[in-house]
């Protein structure tokens, strides 16, 4: 396995920085890289900002391999291309969720013991923890990712309703101060009653993956629970040896409060909280159908991807103009009271891309160059210009390029950032969100009591554990 082995009379196990002397001495006498990516990818965008944002010398040729996304698995391309022992690509810009299966088979560089320090120092002390994590393998705790992008979850509200309604939302810092979820509750219904608008609260609370990613993730979590026990030491695994923790009484009660939300019933605990604030058609909605209440203009909130704020997913509607804000995920406990690390106060889930190394590259300084690209703030900082792209490190989001393309709202998402958590990717995760939404739903639609619903849940995901 060549991977990104050191050249010369360098040993692999010297550490970082001997490697780092090798890696990155532009020696080689071919400095190409070819990354793999989807159809989606804007790859001569990106190209042009290494280049002229990100410091890459003319000298190493960057091209792209483009995978149709809407062709067929493109899992199944990139495993292949893994595989490959001659003119495979040296880069791949894969999901989280992959990077994690792709590690289980074997057939990921480790980063940790092959790049320099001066490509993995920023990774961990500029990025958010979250995208800096999911880049990390399950169990072991070595980088085999490097982040590119991010997306992360938060509320878009009507300012201009809610200042209606008595509230003010600037006074009270809403953007960098997180309400409590009660609090949050009587934000909605008043304004809700004041406006005339359809809808108070929009939420993809649907049988699908958006309630396991989005909305339950985030009751559970800033109730001060987790899917998997501690997510700094169990979140991505191994599966099989972390423990289930979803029925613990943060996920009862995380499901008690988006009852109350959907049909106002009344739980201990729960009676001083506003109910009837989410509308119960949200029972059978995923994300695309709480864009599509944006772009109708119906409701007093929505609980969004930050890909709203700035793809062309919403129509007819500016979501950055003066009569919108923008909240962090309200919290249940306060910081510090939940049961385990990152699981109180505010939280988003987060996904990323990850930028992963083929173990069959020889191609070891254009890469690390190219790498060091990716990471600077210039690179990230065109790319959130040019498409949108949120950056995984947090002091792009104090940039000029921050305040220009994402307003006010900049300073809200680096908070988001700082508090957010990948989702619990092991190989057996898949098998896993499936039970988790039609539980989930069915508690939340009265079909079964949240313990009851929620133990046997448990049930089911440790059965799929046990059987990893």
């Amino acid at each position: 396995m060549a991977g990104l082995a050191a050249t010369g009379t360098s040993a692999v196990g010297a550490g970082c920085g001997e490697l780092g002397t090798t890696l990155g001495d532009g020696s080689e006498s071919d400095p190409q890289v070819t990354c793999a990516v989807e159809s989606v990818f804007p790859a001569d965008t990106v190209k042009t900002a290494l280049y002229e944002h990100g410091g890459l010398s003319q000298d190493v040729d960057v091209t792209f391999r483009v995978f149709d996304a809407y062709a067929g698995p493109v899992m199944s391309d990139f495993a292949d291309e893994l595989n490959r022992s001659s003119d495979a690509a040296d880069l791949l810009v894969l999901r989280d969720s992959w990077l994690q299966r792709f590690h289980s088979t074997g057939s990921l560089t480790n980063l940790t013991e092959r790049l320099p320090e001066r490509v993995l120092t920023p990774i961990e002390s500029e990025c958010f923890w979250a995208a800096s994590r999911s880049g990390r393998a399950q169990g072991t705790g070595d980088r085999y990712g490097i982040p590119l992008r991010v997306e992360m979850r938060v509320i878009l509200y009507r300012r201009d309703l809610a200042s209606a309604a008595g509230y003010d939302p600037a006074g009270a810092n809403w953007g960098n101060e997180p309400l409590s979820w009660e609090r949050w509750s009587h934000v909605v219904a008043d304004t809700l009653a004041n406006s005339g608008v359809k809808y108070g609260f929009t939420s993809p609370l649907g049988a699908y993956r958006s309630l396991v990613y989005g909305p339950f993730y985030e009751a559970l979590s800033t109730w001060g629970g987790a899917y998997f026990g501690d997510p700094t030491t169990t979140l991505l695994g191994p599966a099989g040896e972390r423990p289930v923790t979803v029925a613990e009484d943060a996920g009862i009660d995380a499901v008690r409060m988006l009852r109350r939300f959907l049909h106002g019933e009344s739980f201990d605990g729960f009676g001083s909280f506003a109910g009837d604030v989410v509308p119960a058609a949200a029972l059978d909605w995923n994300v695309d159908d709480v864009r599509e209440t944006i772009s109708r203009d119906e409701a007093v909130a929505h609980h969004i991807w930050t890909s709203a704020l700035t793809d062309s997913g919403v129509k007819d509607v500016d979501v950055t103009a003066d009569r919108f804000g923008v909240t962090p995920t309200p919290y249940g406990v306060r910081p510090q009271e939940g049961s385990y690390p990152r699981t109180d106060g505010t939280m988003s889930p987060l996904v990323s891309r990850q930028v992963i190394v083929n173990p069959n590259s020889e191609r070891q300084s254009a890469i690390t160059r190219v790498l060091q690209a990716m990471t600077s703030p210039g690179f990230q900082q065109r790319l959130l210009r040019t498409e949108g792209w949120l950056p995984p490190r947090k002091d792009v989001f104090d940039s000029a390029a921050a305040s220009e393309t994402l307003g006010g709202y900049a300073q809200t998402l680096r908070l988001v950032g700082e508090h957010a958590l990948p989702a619990p990717y092991t190989p057996v995760w898949s098998d896993q969100i499936r039970p988790i939404a039609t539980h989930v739903n069915a508690i939340l639609a009265r079909e079964r009591s949240p313990r009851a619903g929620l133990e046997s849940l448990a049930a089911e995901l440790q059965r799929i554990e046990q059987n990893a």
